[in-house]
């Protein structure tokens, strides 16, 4: 390959590069989306971070697993049709691996969102309670779905 030719095929890498990720100021378009039902928030961070903390309504499937883990396949596999699938992770790199995936393999149209978890809180997207239900509280629940079963 000559020069010019590698220049061009760069060029147009970070064209596509840039062209899949979604910018901090369209968050707030992403954020009335996924209130609406629009869209689907996939956590593409490992578990660990996840259990630190993670957006409320966020599907986990970690990028270092989507390809070959079963249980993480089901998850991909039950995207819902229709909606828009936009990928997290802490800094945006796994997410765009993610969405390149999705959109490469299983034909999932998804978009890299290139902001930061801190920067999703910032816009207006809830953190997930992580607080353990107390004894009552499951107790409740469990009287709810008896209740749905009959």
């Amino acid at each position: 390959m000559t020069a010019r030719t590698n220049i061009t095929l760069i060029t147009i890498m970070l064209i596509s590069v840039s062209a899949s990720f979604a910018r901090g100021e369209d968050l707030k378009k992403v954020l009335e989306k996924f209130k609406k039902g629009e869209a689907v928030l996939l956590d593409v961070r490992e578990e660990v971070e996840w259990k630190k903390g993670h957006l409320a309504g966020a599907t986990l499937a970690p990028f270092s697993k989507i390809a070959f883990d079963p249980e993480c396949r089901k998850i991909i596999a039950a995207l819902p049709p229709g909606k828009e699938v936009y990928t997290y992770s802490s800094t945006g790199k796994r997410a765009f691996f993610a969405a390149n995936y999705l959109q490469d393999r299983n034909g999932q149209p998804a978009t890299a969102l290139k902001v930061t978890y801190q920067a999703m809180l910032a816009a207006g997207f809830k953190a997930a309670d992580l607080r353990p239900k107390g004894f009552l509280q499951q107790l409740k629940e469990q009287e709810e779905k008896d209740l749905g079963k009959k």
